[in-house]
């Protein structure tokens, strides 16, 4: 039982949501139920960082490496399957095929499915479980009221920098995007209205929904300019659309990216 433990309580829901997905799936997952995977690997690791800084251990190995590769590897499968999508509606935008970007894209993404293999439930479940055991004896010295207070501090201290560097969304949009979203995943495993009102938390969430944007098209822009640079001659044909799809690229992520600044001040009304 948590006994009132709210971070106990979270990592064993998501805990139950991810191993009841992995089981279900074999390696072929999805762009749905790679996000949904992902997610849930993604809040299991926001409860272990939290824990860290609330009790201000040192930075470490990860408690669950395994399950933190099962990750990375949804995460290349989900980029590139977005990537495809982003080109085939880009391609429909600008009525210009890029055949040899569309194939290898394929090409890497049948490579990075076939890194995962085999039960990934039994791969996951022992970590997870063993990483819950640790948790519940870390937490063990925290009552309800004494968790809730140093959580409390802890997300307001994290607000705070949130609040000093988000001017500098336009020149550092990765960085701002990274801390946002740890912010956000803190923020929702801690009771409700701990810190931000319903109306604060929905606006946070569709920047995030635009910088996430933002990021995947980011990738695709990077994979069609070296496309161009390394597998075509200056001047020839290939290159020149892959360059000008690029190009095309960098002009649409610098509006989203305009449009996340104005998606921020809506949001700073909200504090």
């Amino acid at each position: 039982m948590d006994n009132g433990n709210f971070l106990l309580a979270y990592w064993h829901d998501q805990t139950d949501i991810l191993l009841k997905a992995a089981a279900r799936s074999g390696n072929d997952f999805s762009l749905d139920e790679m996000h949904d995977l992902r997610v849930a690997i993604k809040k299991l690791r926001s409860v272990l960082q939290f824990k860290k800084a609330l009790l201000s251990e040192p930075y470490g190995a990860s408690l669950i490496p395994n399950t933190e590769l099962f990750f990375r590897l949804l995460g290349q499968c989900r980029a590139l399957d977005l990537s495809s999508k982003l080109l085939q509606d880009t391609v429909e935008q600008r009525e210009t095929p890029f055949h040899e970007l569309a194939s290898l894209l394929q090409v890497a993404r049948n490579l990075a499915a076939g890194a995962i293999s085999g039960d990934l439930s039994r791969l996951v479940h022992p970590e997870v479980i063993q990483a819950e055991k640790n948790l519940r004896l870390d937490l063990s010295p925290l009552e309800g009221r004494e968790l809730a207070a140093r959580s409390e501090k802890l997300l307001r201290k994290k607000f705070r920098r949130i609040r000093e560097k988000l001017p500098g969304l336009a020149r550092r949009p990765h960085i701002a995007r990274k801390d946002l979203k740890t912010f956000y995943y803190w923020l929702k495993l801690c009771p409700q209205g701990l810190l931000l009102s319903e109306e604060s938390i929905t606006q946070l969430e569709k920047l995030l929904d635009l910088l996430g944007d933002w990021h995947d098209s980011q990738v695709l822009q990077a994979q069609a300019g070296h496309l161009g640079a390394v597998l075509f001659s200056r001047g020839t044909p290939a290159f020149d659309r892959h360059r000008g799809l690029a190009r095309w690229l960098e002009k649409s992520n610098a509006r989203q990216i305009r449009s996340a600044v104005k998606l921020a001040n809506r949001w700073k009304k909200t504090w």
